[in-house]
C-alpha cells in the first residue's frame, strides 16, 4: 500500500474549486460537503411534511403550510375528489422534483409543486375525470416548468401548468378518445369503462 504524504480537503460545492483541486499535486483529494461548506450554501433536505402542503398553498400564491392546509380543507368541503386530485398532483410534482435533483429548499417552499397541483386539478376538471390524465398533467407541468426555469423565453410562474393543459386539450381535440368524458347516466357504457376517475 503506498504511503500518502498529503491530503487536501476542499469544499465540494463549487465547480471551479473542484476542477482546480486535482491539479494541486496532493496525493489525496477529499471533497467535503459538510464542514467546508457554508451553512447558507448547504443543500436543504427534502421534508415531505412541509413540501406537500406548501405546494398546495403555492397554488394560491401563499407558499406556507397553513395556506396549503386551508386550501386542502376548502377543496374537501367543496368536493373530496378535488382534494384527492390536488394531493396527488402535489405528490407527483414533489417526487419528480426530488428525483431530478431540485434543491430541497425550492421543493419545501412549494415553488416546485404548485404547477403540478394546478395541472392535476385542471386535467381532472377541464380535460376528463381520469386519474391517468391527472398524473400526466402533473408530470407534464412539472417537467415543462423545470424547462422554463432553466431559461426558456416565456414567463415563469404558472407557465408549466398552462402549457401542459394546453397540450392536453390539443391532444383531446386532435384525438377525441384521448379525453372522453362520461355523460351523466351512462353507468355501464364503454366510455364509462375506460374512465378511471374517482367515483
Amino acid at each position: 500500500m503506498p504511503a500518502y504524504r498529503s491530503f487536501l480537503f476542499a469544499p465540494g460545492n463549487h465547480a471551479r474549486k473542484v476542477e482546480k483541486v486535482f491539479d494541486c499535486g496532493a496525493d489525496n483529494v477529499i471533497l467535503d460537503l459538510e464542514d467546508a461548506v457554508a451553512k447558507a450554501e448547504k443543500v436543504a433536505q427534502l421534508v415531505w411534511e412541509s413540501a406537500l402542503p406548501s405546494a398546495l398553498g403555492s397554488a394560491l400564491f401563499a407558499p406556507s403550510i397553513m395556506a396549503g392546509i386551508l386550501f386542502l380543507a376548502g377543496l374537501l368541503i367543496s368536493d373530496w375528489r378535488h382534494a384527492v386530485v390536488a394531493l396527488l398532483g402535489a405528490f407527483v410534482a414533489v417526487a419528480i422534483a426530488a428525483q431530478a435533483g431540485a434543491p430541497g429548499a425550492a421543493i419545501n417552499s412549494g415553488f416546485v409543486g404548485f404547477n403540478g397541483v394546478l395541472a392535476a386539478l385542471a386535467a381532472y376538471i377541464l380535460v376528463a375525470p381520469d386519474l391517468r390524465l391527472v398524473v400526466l398533467g402533473s408530470v407534464l407541468a412539472t417537467w415543462l416548468a423545470s424547462y422554463v426555469y432553466r431559461g426558456a423565453p416565456v414567463p415563469v410562474l404558472a407557465s408549466g401548468f398552462v402549457l401542459a393543459i394546453w397540450l392536453m386539450l390539443l391532444l383531446g381535440w386532435l384525438n377525441p378518445r384521448f379525453a372522453q368524458r362520461r355523460a351523466k347516466g351512462e353507468g355501464g357504457s364503454a366510455v364509462a369503462a375506460q374512465t378511471t376517475g374517482l367515483e
